[in-house]
This record gives structure tokens, sequence and C-alpha cells, in this order.
């Protein structure tokens, strides 16, 4: 379904680059979340090379660091993300910035950094406080970077996606759980809370 909406937008936006461009950025991030990491360079790298702008460049850098960190790059995926974060910090956007953080934190987790996924965490936790899906995120992560509190956090992050379910209803819901990034994350969130460490 989601192809043809982006197969649909791109027949429209033939005339706007920008749009275009936008678009592929989308694609790239959708790639990310069905876990295609191949699919999610390879189109990260096709749109970087057209020059999008620069919160698109931001973006598309992220998600290009954390594909590359999923695929087995850690390292050249731990500097895209470090390189997005930084670009981020000069623009001023402030969900922009929170997203490349996200980023970072889980490349961190991935390249075996949980000190430096946690720090990153710890920044990021007050700006998302207040939006219900990045929290969750956050809290997942948490949950995965610190052994100690491991059970605390996965129960927090638990109570969180509770919550989102009660806010969305079960059929939307349900639709979320479907993604493969979160069907991942939230495994291992119930492991975790239930004290499995695995």
């Amino acid at each position: 379904e989601g192809e043809q909406m982006f197969a649909r937008a791109d027949a429209n936006a033939q005339k706007f680059p920008n749009l275009q461009l936008s678009i592929a950025a989308s694609r790239a991030a959708l790639a990310l979340t069905r876990r295609q990491y191949r699919e999610a360079v390879s189109a990260c790298r096709r749109t970087l090379a057209a020059a999008p702008a620069p919160d698109e460049a931001v973006r598309l850098t992220a998600i290009l660091g954390v594909a590359q960190a999923g695929s087995g790059d850690r390292q050249q995926g731990l500097r895209n993300c470090e390189l997005a974060f930084s670009q981020s910090q000069k623009l001023g956007d402030v969900p922009l910035r929170l997203s490349a953080q996200l980023s970072l934190a889980e490349a961190r987790l991935d390249s075996g950094d949980p000190a430096g996924a946690l720090a990153m965490i710890h920044e990021i936790e007050p700006l998302a406080a207040n939006l219900p899906l990045s929290h969750w995120y956050v809290l997942a992560m948490a949950a995965s970077a610190d052994h100690a509190r491991a059970r605390e956090y996965a129960e927090a992050a638990k109570r969180q996606l509770d919550g989102i379910e009660r806010e969305w209803g079960q059929p939307a819901f349900q639709i979320y759980l479907t993604r493969p990034d979160v069907q991942t994350l939230w495994r291992k969130v119930l492991r975790l809370a239930q004290g499995d460490p695995r």
C-alpha cells in the first residue's frame, strides 16, 4: 500500500524537484522501518547526491547512518549519525535535532557503545517527554543501554506504549505493531520487562 502511494506521489511530483527529493527521503525512511537496510542505504546515497535542502540532507544522513549500522557497517553508520546530529544543531530545528539524536543513540547502541547511547538518551529525555512515540522509543533504547536499570526502563516503555494503544485504539495500534522495527524493539522490551536479559 505504501509503495502504491509513493508511485502516485512520484508521478505527481515530476515537475517539482524538491518534492521528488522529499518523497525519496520518505521512501528511504520506510525501507529503514522495514529493516531493508541495503535499499535504505541506496536510496539515501542517490538522494544525497542530488543535493537536497539542508534539513532533508540531515534527515537522509541520519537514515543512512542507522541503515549502515543495522547492516553491519557500524563505524561508518556511527560517523554519519554524528554528522547528522552536528548538522542538525546548526539548523536550529528542534524536531530535526531530536530525530538526529535518536538516530545517533541507536547507532551508538548498534556499535557497542551503550554508555554513549545512554548519555544521548538522557539528553533527549526532556525533549521527548511530551511526544508519546519518541518517549516510548527513548525508554526502549534506555532499557537496552542501561543493564542495571533495564527492567525499570522496559516497564516504563511498556506503560508508555500501553498509553499509546489507549489513545489510538486497537486497530491503529495493531497496524503500528506490524512494523518490523517496532516488532524487534517491542519484543526486546517485553523480555526485559519480564527480567529476561537476552
